[in-house]
C-alpha cells in the first residue's frame, strides 16, 4: 500500500524512517518522505504535496503498482494537529491518472477522513490544483441565522468540508460517491439513538444526513450530498422524519427550547396548538421573568403546568382572556389569533398597506381585531397564505406550523 504520511512525529514507511518536523521558527516546514514532500508555509494550515523531478519516475512506478493491485492511496496528515487542508497539485493528479489508477483516494486530516473515487475527483478539477479542507468551525464564524438555528446545539461538534478547484470554491461534489468519517464521543447524558448529522446552510436551514455511528470506535460515517458545515447534534423525536416539510423549523424551535416535545420522543407535529401552549411559547421567546402562578382566571388552576405562563402573558397584555374571567387554556389557537399575539408581543403599531392582505379572496374573514396584525405579519413574512388565494385566518395552527412561525420570528428579531 502506498502511504503518504505527513505529521510532526517520527513514523516509518516501509523500511524508511521519516524525520520529525523542523523547528517552528523556520519560514517553511518541509516533510521529506523520499518520493513525496509536504510543504507547510509559515502560519499556514495547509500541506502542499510535491514530487521532485529526480523522484518522478520512482513515483510513477509505485502508482502503477497500486493501479494493478487495485489498492487505495492514503494521504495521511492527521499527525499534525495544526493542519486542516491538503493541496493536490495538478501534476500529481495527472500522474495518478496516467498510471491507470481508478480506486479511492483517502485523505486523512486531524478532523476527519474523506474517501473519494479518484476518477470522480479528477472530473471535479479543471486541470488545476485541488485543495481539500476538513476543519472544525468556530461558533464565531457562523452567521446570525446559523447560530439561531442551532441554539443549544451550538456547543456540539461542527465540521466543515471544503473543496477548491484552483481558487474556485466548489458547492458540491457533484455525483461523486464520497464518504466522510469524523470522530465523535457521546456526551455524559447523550443517547446514541438521539444523534443526528445536520448539514447547515447559510440561511440556517438544517437538513438531516443519513449516517452510521460506531460507538465502540467513536466514529461517524456518512456520504455528504454537498460541501457544507456538518453538525453532530441531538434530536430525540421519532415522529418527525428527515423529509418532513417542517423538519428544519421544528429542529430550530427545539434547539431554542421554545417548542419542546409532548414527551421525550414525541413532538406531535400535527397536534393543534392550544392557548396554554402559546402562552408558554411566547414566555420562552421573550425569556420572560418568573411570575407568580396565581391566576385571576377561573379556568386556570395555580398548580397547572401552564399557570405561570398564562399569568405572565396576561400581565404583559400579550394574551388576554375572555371578558377577563376565563382564559380557555385548552382552546385551539387560530392563525389570526397567533399573529395577533406576536404583534402584541412586539408592540407593533404602524400604518400598514392593504396590498398583501387584499389579494386573498378570504381577507374579509379576518376578524376586526386581527386586521392590523395580519397586515403586519404578511409584510414581515411571518405568515403566508395556505394557497395563492386563501389565507384561512380562522384555521387552527398545528405544532409544525407554529414551529415555522417561530423560526420566522426568530430570524426577524435580535
Amino acid at each position: 500500500m502506498l502511504i503518504i504520511i505527513i505529521g510532526g512525529s517520527s513514523v516509518v514507511i516501509g523500511d524508511k524512517e521519516v524525520p520529525k518536523a523542523p523547528k517552528e521558527d523556520e519560514q517553511e516546514q518541509v516533510y521529506d518522505y523520499g518520493i513525496v514532500q509536504g510543504r507547510v508555509a509559515k502560519k499556514s494550515d495547509v500541506v502542499n504535496l510535491e514530487v521532485s523531478e529526480d523522484k518522478k519516475e520512482e513515483f510513477k512506478k509505485e502508482l502503477k503498482e497500486k493501479a494493478e493491485k487495485k489498492e487505495p492511496i492514503n494521504i495521511d496528515v492527521s499527525d499534525n494537529t495544526m493542519v486542516s487542508g491538503i493541496v493536490l497539485p495538478s501534476v500529481i493528479l495527472d500522474d495518478i491518472e496516467e498510471s491507470g489508477f481508478n480506486e479511492n483516494l483517502n485523505l486523512v486530516l486531524p478532523e476527519g477522513r474523506l474517501e473519494i473515487d479518484f476518477k470522480q475527483l479528477k472530473q471535479l478539477s479543471t486541470k488545476d490544483d485541488v485543495k481539500v479542507e476538513i476543519h472544525r468551525t468556530n461558533n464565531n464564524l457562523l452567521n446570525k441565522l446559523q447560530r439561531k438555528s442551532l441554539g443549544k446545539n451550538l456547543s456540539n461538534k461542527i465540521v466543515e468540508l471544503v473543496v477548491y478547484d484552483g481558487n474556485k470554491k466548489l458547492k458540491s461534489l457533484g455525483f461523486t460517491k464520497a464518504k466522510l468519517t469524523i470522530d465523535y464521543k457521546l456526551g455524559k447524558d447523550e443517547k446514541k439513538e438521539n444523534i443526528v448529522i445536520w448539514s447547515l446552510k447559510e440561511d440556517g436551514t438544517l437538513q438531516q444526513e443519513k449516517f452510521t455511528y460506531n460507538e465502540k470506535l467513536q466514529k461517524i460515517e456518512f456520504s455528504p450530498n454537498k460541501l457544507s458545515k456538518f453538525v453532530v447534534a441531538s434530536f430525540p423525536f421519532d415522529d418527525v422524519m428527515s423529509d418532513y416539510w417542517a423538519y428544519s423549523n421544528i429542529a430550530t424551535s427545539y434547539n431554542q427550547n421554545i417548542l419542546i416535545g409532548i414527551s421525550e420522543t414525541k413532538f406531535a407535529p400535527k397536534m393543534p396548538v392550544s392557548r396554554a401552549m402559546l402562552a408558554a411559547i411566547m414566555y420562552r421567546i421573550a425569556k420572560g421573568e418568573e411570575a407568580d402562578a396565581y391566576s385571576q382566571f377561573k379556568d386556570v388552576n395555580s398548580s397547572s403546568w401552564y399557570a405561570k405562563y398564562v399569568v405572565w402573558a396576561r400581565k404583559n397584555n400579550i394574551i388576554k382572556g375572555y371578558d377577563g374571567v376565563y382564559f380557555g387554556p385548552d382552546d385551539n389557537i387560530t392563525r389570526e389569533q397567533m399573529v395577533t399575539v406576536i404583534y402584541r408581543y412586539l408592540k407593533k403599531s404602524t400604518n400598514l398597506s392593504d396590498t398583501k392582505l387584499s389579494k386573498y379572496a378570504d381577507a374579509k374573514d379576518v376578524s376586526g381585531y386581527a386586521i392590523e396584525p395580519m397586515k403586519w405579519a404578511l409584510e414581515q413574512g411571518i405568515i403566508k397564505g395556505v394557497s395563492e388565494k386563501r389565507l384561512s385566518p380562522k384555521t387552527n395552527v398545528t405544532r409544525a406550523q407554529m414551529a415555522t412561525f417561530i423560526k420566522r420570528l426568530l430570524y426577524l428579531v435580535d
